[in-house]
């Protein structure tokens, strides 16, 4: 019998979160539901706090899931039910090559690649990089905290620093393949 897999991947801006998801997604063929695709509409507005717990809680009652983003009321409501907690820890230079090449990423057509779908708003490159910053300077802190914290807890903790601890992480830590790329989008099922 295959293991189930209930994972959250958190940590800071820009930090590979969802990407990580995609790929554990790909490989396990378990749902993914990426929070900033769930909480962010429009011109960069939001459902609210209350709205976004809601879905989670919906999205997360299965025996399988794989959840991305950083927001601290769905780490703390989804913990105690991880099967593993991947926490994204790239350096700082990193993350800020990130954030750049995000905000200034172009399809083809020279439209911006980070743009909302509904109202064609391109997610503000400063306001991203103003993000990565106060995530390392302050944050960051707080999360590894919390880490520690819930040491108690019955996931398995696997820190994500480098490239080498990324294919760790694939090849030893989810190490059955079981194929399908599978995305939860607010109002489908898998």
């Amino acid at each position: 019998m295959n293991e189930s897999y209930r994972i959250l991947v958190c940590g800071g801006v820009c930090s590979g979160k969802t990407v990580f998801a995609r790929e554990l997604s790909h490989r396990l063929g378990v749902a993914a539901l990426h929070l900033d695709d769930v909480f962010w509409y429009g011109n960069w507005e939001n459902i609210g706090q209350s709205k976004l717990l809601d879905i989670v809680r919906e999205k997360t009652t299965g025996d399988e899931w794989i959840v991305d983003g950083n927001y601290r009321l769905v780490h703390e409501m989804l913990w105690d039910k991880c099967t593993h907690i991947v926490y994204m820890d790239p350096p700082f230079a990193v993350t800020m090559y990130h954030a750049l090449k995000r905000s200034m990423a172009r399809d083809r057509r020279g439209v911006p690649l980070r743009v909302r779908k509904e109202q064609g708003a391109k997610e503000p490159a400063f306001g991203l990089l103003r993000l990565v910053w106060q995530y390392r300077t302050t944050k960051r802190r707080k999360d590894l905290a919390w880490l520690q914290e819930i040491n108690d807890g019955p996931a398995e903790r696997i820190v994500v620093r480098n490239a080498v601890d990324r294919r760790e992480a694939i090849e030893h830590h989810f190490s059955i393949h079981r194929g399908g790329d599978q995305q939860l989008q607010l109002g489908k099922r898998p």
